[in-house]
């Protein structure tokens, strides 16, 4: 089949409904600018050093398990004497963070929380009191609203098995859940607290598996046979979201100590704040509708538009409500970070800016941004945003980027070794996933 016969495709969509999206997107613009939400980004001509982080990982996906390679890079970029200069950077190597990730669910997503945490040290690494604000990439709202989201449906699992166990399993559970908060909060203040930020992720990948031990060997046995499974996924998932939520919580304190705003850059945003409540275009995102509203050279500031209330400790990180398992409401991090994180930085707010041709969208917590502060931002990166992003964060996406080729190399030399050194069971987990066994 060739290009044009898919294309034909297209032609099956009414004109009626292109031409109702049309006039949407003519109203949504009319309404937007006679609130004075869009405008012109002034012109701004000022030096200025920013901190500029990405981060990547690759994964192979093994028989029993998944190897990984993380990547973080962090630089200090910015303007001087109308010169565009590096003023520093740090880097989280590769070399330095292969993991072995067990056991072989949802391995994707638990890698990308690890690498979340290694681009927050990154940037921490970089931090001194000479930049002017820090640009991460991804969202900030989906930052806070990841724990909840990741760890919630294996907690309900978990509750669905202990709500058909006996009574003395149920009694039992409440003080499990409290020794979870209790010894994560412990353990990592203990391991990770008094550490060396270049070596917090070695640190991290060498504890990994004894936290998780630890926390298993003295619980497991209040937990019928049935429910050992899910309980084992429930400590791992834990424990990854609280150490990306940990590292987080540091970096967010001393933004605010130090009065270094941060805003957090998504080039292709899935939020639909703007469009859900349109019925022909709910279900494009914003933007996606705004490349056609906004101008080169406009932002649209969603103060102006709609109130965002904070996202609360109570209402966002609690996975279930008063479980009368649990006797109490349950968090998806632990007590003092989630009180810490969502209790003074879970207001936020979001802006779309259009430097030229494609619309970008920044979100930031506001007790880090102080009122019109965010529009000198704004300006001062369209100074380095002459194709319509910041150009430091193209840079440090393609020092970062890692190729699929080099993890499974070297997941195939750790079986190669591990064959070796007759660890039969241990080989079996990294080999080589069925799917490649059988030739497809």
């Amino acid at each position: 089949m060739t290009i044009l016969s898919y294309a034909r495709h297209l032609e099956g969509i009414p004109n009626s409904l292109i031409n109702l999206a049309q006039d949407t997107i003519n109203r949504i613009s009319s309404d937007l600018r006679s609130k004075d939400a869009i405008i012109e980004i002034p012109e701004i001509e000022k030096d200025f050093i920013g901190i500029f982080t990405d981060g990547s990982n690759v994964l192979a996906e093994r028989r029993g398990a998944g190897i990984a390679i993380f990547s973080a890079y962090s630089i200090k970029y910015g303007l001087e004497g109308n010169k565009k200069s590096i003023f520093g950077h740090s880097e989280i190597s590769p070399e330095d963070t292969l993991m072995v990730i067990l056991p072989r669910f949802a391995m994707v997503s638990r890698a990308n929380t690890i690498m979340r945490a290694f681009e927050f040290i990154s940037t921490l690494m970089n931090f001194d009191r000479n930049i002017d604000f820090i640009v991460l990439d991804g969202s900030y709202i989906s930052t806070l609203l990841d724990p909840s989201r990741v760890i919630s449906p294996i907690y309900r699992d978990l509750l669905n098995i202990l709500r058909s166990s006996s009574a003395e399993v149920q009694q039992n559970f409440s003080q499990v859940i409290d020794y979870l908060d209790t010894q994560i909060t412990r353990m990592f203040d203990d391991i990770f607290g008094k550490g060396n930020l270049r070596t917090l992720p070695q640190d991290f990948i060498y504890n990994y598996y004894n936290i998780i031990e630890d926390i298993w060997n003295n619980t497991k046995d209040f937990m019928p046979e049935e429910a050992l499974i899910t309980y084992h996924n429930f400590i791992i998932t834990l424990v990854e979201q609280n150490f990306s939520a940990w590292v987080l919580c540091k970096l967010l304190e001393r933004a605010y100590r130090e009065g270094k705003p941060i805003l957090w850059l998504s080039k292709d945003s899935e939020s639909r704040i703007i469009t859900k409540n349109y019925r022909a275009i709910n279900l494009s995102n914003d933007v996606s509708v705004l490349d056609f509203i906004l101008r080169n050279g406009e932002i649209l500031l969603m103060d102006k538009v709609k109130f965002l209330p904070s996202i609360e400790p109570m209402k966002n990180t609690v996975l279930e409500g008063e479980n009368p398992l649990a006797g109490r409401k349950v968090y998806a991090l632990t007590r003092k970070l989630a009180n810490n994180i969502y209790g003074n930085f879970g207001g936020y707010s979001l802006v779309y800016v259009k430097y030229k041709n494609f619309v970008i969208q920044f979100t930031y917590p506001r007790k880090l941004i102080k009122k019109g502060e965010i529009m000198q931002i704004i300006s001062l990166l369209k100074q380095i945003s002459d194709e319509g992003y910041p150009e430091p964060l193209i840079y440090t996406h393609n020092r970062t980027v890692l190729r699929k080729q080099i993890v499974e190399n070297l997941a195939d030399g750790l079986f190669e070794n591990c064959k070796r050194q007759g660890k039969n069971l241990l080989c079996n987990l990294i080999s080589v996933a069925g799917r490649r066994l059988a030739g497809i």
